[in-house]
This record gives C-alpha cells, sequence and structure tokens, in this order.
C-alpha cells in the first residue's frame, strides 16, 4: 500500500473524516488491508464486512443498496451486519481496536488523496 502521510496522534481520524468523507472504495480497501484480506466483492468474512457497513453509513452518504453491492450483499444483509457489528463493538474490546485503527487507514488514505494534511 505504500508509505503513507501520517495525521498527528492527537487528531483524531473522525475530524479528518468528517472534513474530507472517505469514499466507499477507500473505507474497504482499509478495512482488507487491516485484516490482511483481498478485496473482493463476495468477501465472506463478516467481521470485516460489519465494519466495512457501520464506517461506510458513518461517513458516506452511500445508501445501504450500494453498500450491500460494493459487499456483493442485499441491502437487507448489510442492514443486519451493521446492527450487529454495532451491538459487537459494544462489548468486544479488540473488535473497538480494529475499527479505530481502520478509521486511522482510512482517515490517512483520504489525506494521501487529498494531497497531504491541512490544519
Amino acid at each position: 500500500m505504500g508509505e503513507l502521510l501520517l495525521i498527528p496522534d492527537d487528531v483524531p481520524a473522525s475530524r479528518v473524516l468528517d472534513q474530507w468523507p472517505p469514499e466507499l472504495h477507500e473505507i474497504a480497501l482499509a478495512a482488507c488491508a487491516h485484516y490482511r484480506v483481498g478485496l473482493d466483492p463476495g468477501l465472506k468474512l463478516k467481521h470485516i464486512r460489519g465494519l466495512v457497513v457501520l464506517l461506510a453509513r458513518r461517513y458516506t452518504r452511500a445508501s445501504l443498496p450500494i453498500i450491500g453491492a460494493a459487499l456483493g450483499c442485499s441491502a437487507s444483509n448489510a442492514a443486519s451486519m451493521g446492527t450487529k457489528m454495532s451491538g459487537k463493538l459494544e462489548i468486544i474490546e479488540q473488535l473497538r481496536d480494529d475499527h479505530d485503527v481502520i478509521e486511522r487507514r482510512i482517515a490517512e488514505l483520504v489525506i494521501a488523496r487529498s494531497g497531504g494534511w491541512h490544519v
């Protein structure tokens, strides 16, 4: 994936992503890179797809049918994965940590695409 520009540690990734929204493929790419799996529309690892759904719903304007299509599933399946993942994030610390790392990876992709960090 190459060396990406880093955002300062004291800057939350959400600040970058709220200001410069990511694209759906950047969210999927960051999640797959974190878990070291290939980017595949038929990706079967539900926890990765669930994280992609949650992050896409938070940071993009993509509808559930669009998110589902990108993940190779229906809109209702995407909604279900997002709901289940939301519940899992509340109780599984490792998933929360993964979520935070992926969010920072997404922010770094957005910074790289936009030409650098701007305060």
